[in-house]
């Protein structure tokens, strides 16, 4: 008798192993039965995080040479790729490409401290090219050069409706037109507030999302440029968070603060 797939699932979902991180148990359920392989996979792959060569060349290894319907490339919708600060670019160059192209399922992608100018050629083409299910980015410390680099690089996510860009040093100057304007369905944004008057140069496009939810991290010297990101969003703000961070008798404070 053959157990129903969705009987497997509820099996498997409460054993609570992908929330306790016991990828043991997972991986001994995955090798049980068949039936039990796809939601122990699911969970064993749901959030793939590479931050050095080693794990990442282990990884492509596992992708590249299973080439069966156990192959794990369905199973990942999250991924997470940082560089270690003075780690250099190489292995990036390297996984980006085949990231891009062999995993199509990927909603949430997270990328840190890397540096657009010292991504090769291969590797910027696949990240303005792949990864076009992609509903959740998250940046933190990634730098571009200017913030045309910067536009064209949010616009390539077709589906993005979720960003969270948090780095305090951004390009500064202008967009020069032709203007690539942000996906369509973006909806939310966390930025910190120095990335305001970018932000308000986008959504000032004539072809702009309707931005509901914002969530800024705010500090004083920002807050003009910031005042004027949310005279831009107008009406289509909705949800507004403000973590504001200042000098309180010499001391450092910060405080959430719901509009």
């Amino acid at each position: 008798m053959r157990l129903p797939l969705e009987l497997c699932e509820i099996i498997i979902g409460n054993l609570n192993a992908d929330f306790s991180r016991d990828r043991a148990t997972l991986c001994a359920c995955s090798l049980t039965c068949r039936a039990f392989l796809p939601a122990s996979r699911y969970r064993l792959f749901y959030h793939v995080d590479l931050s050095d060569r080693h794990t990442t060349e282990q990884f492509l290894n596992t992708i590249c040479c299973i080439q069966s319907s156990t192959n794990p490339i369905p199973f990942i919708p999250r991924l997470s790729i940082f560089k270690r600060r003075g780690d250099d670019h190489v292995w990036v160059n390297d996984a980006l490409p085949i990231l891009a192209t062999g995993l199509l399922e990927v909603t949430f992608l997270e990328l840190g401290t890397m540096s657009w100018d010292l991504l090769d050629e291969n590797a910027q083409t696949s990240l303005l090219s792949g990864f076009q299910k992609v509903i959740s980015l998250r940046m933190w410390y990634i730098s571009f050069t200017t913030l045309d680099e910067l536009s064209r690089f949010l616009s390539s996510f077709p589906s993005l409706t979720n960003l969270s860009y948090m780095a305090r040093r951004i390009p500064h100057g202008i967009l020069t037109a032709p203007y690539t304007p942000l996906p369509c369905h973006l909806a939310t944004i966390t930025m910190h507030s120095s990335q305001s008057m970018l932000f308000n140069q986008l959504l000032s496009l004539d072809s702009h999302p309707e931005v509901h939810d914002l969530q800024i991290d705010m500090h004083p010297e920002y807050a003009r440029s910031a005042g004027m990101l949310l005279k831009t969003l107008g009406a289509d703000l909705e949800n507004l968070k403000i973590k504001y961070f200042g000098d309180v008798d010499g001391q450092f404070s910060s405080q959430l603060v719901d509009a």
